[in-house]
């Protein structure tokens, strides 16, 4: 953690784990089902992983590619993914401690750029039909009557997605700021090659070429507990459960912390309307 990481040619801050602001004192109850402001004030450091800007199930970008030539999502989904960022971002505007790996700004980068490519297109294709209905507009039968309801309402979503581009953007420049990654190397080798039998089974999609975001919020998070850190890891993915439960085993690569420790978080409700985050691990638990 030591030194600089360079991402695209701006100067990025490496924490070292002295130098990690403090947030709120944590406190001694902590009930299993948290909102995210109350996971930030309890702990010291809160590690975002990608897939917790979005309610569980397919993620939006996945959403939009399903889209051919109309916008067609689901609004109240699109509001959820919205409510998410809205909140995501304002508290990572607040709080120094919140933080991410390399690999995750990685995810972040190219999730922004694929809601940017997919507004741009369907800016186009919301025109060209506004066109085309300029010159069609006194044709009134059935279909005519249905292409205004389908445009009216690509419309809200385009603006929609316009504001889900930019709270992405803002959350990417906000930390790209607050980049930790792992102090021993050959540990996130190890934890590589360990969840190699996890894709093998087929209970984990293989990381893309060189990103291993979470094997590395996995060291990382351990890294820092045990060295007195009280660690929240923030995320929907239920895989990054199976790399603690595996490292801290009996067998495991990770030793349990006495002074600090890692809890990992996620939304497990799709529907869950107040965005609580219930506990998925907790290091604590494994004290003897």
């Amino acid at each position: 953690m030591a030194g600089s990481v360079l991402v695209e040619e701006t100067q990025v801050r490496t924490y070292a784990v002295e130098e990690l602001p403090s947030p709120i004192p944590s406190l001694v109850m902590q009930p299993t089902g948290l909102g995210l402001e109350r996971i930030v004030q309890r702990n010291e450091v809160v590690l975002i992983d990608t897939c917790c800007l979005s309610t569980p199930g397919p993620g939006l970008p996945r959403r939009l590619y399903r889209c051919r030539e109309e916008l067609d999502i689901s609004e109240s989904e699109l509001k959820g993914d919205i409510d998410f960022l809205v909140v995501i971002t304002g508290l990572a505007r607040k709080n120094e401690h919140m933080l991410t790996v390399p690999g995750v700004l990685d995810e972040l980068r190219r999730y922004s750029s694929i809601l940017d490519d997919r507004l741009e297109y369907h800016k186009r294709n919301i025109a060209s039909k506004q066109f085309r209905k300029g010159r069609l507009i006194l044709q009134r039968d059935s279909k005519t009557r249905k292409y205004h309801k389908i445009e009216a309402q690509e419309i809200t979503n385009r603006d929609n997605l316009r504001l889900c581009a930019d709270k992405v953007f803002e959350l990417i420049l906000l930390l790209e700021k607050r980049i930790i990654d792992v102090k021993d190397v050959n540990l996130l080798e190890r934890v590589k090659l360990g969840t190699m039998d996890f894709y093998f089974k087929g209970y984990m999609s293989k990381s893309p070429s060189g990103i291993y975001a979470d094997e590395r919020l996995a060291v990382a998070a351990y890294e820092l507990a045990s060295q007195g850190k009280e660690v929240a890891v923030v995320s929907n993915d239920p895989h990054l459960k199976r790399i603690f439960a595996s490292c801290f085993s009996k067998k495991g690569l990770f030793q349990v912390p006495h002074l600090g420790y890692v809890k990992l978080y996620g939304v497990d409700d799709k529907e869950n309307k107040e965005n609580i985050y219930t506990l998925r691990f907790d290091s604590t638990l494994l004290l003897g």
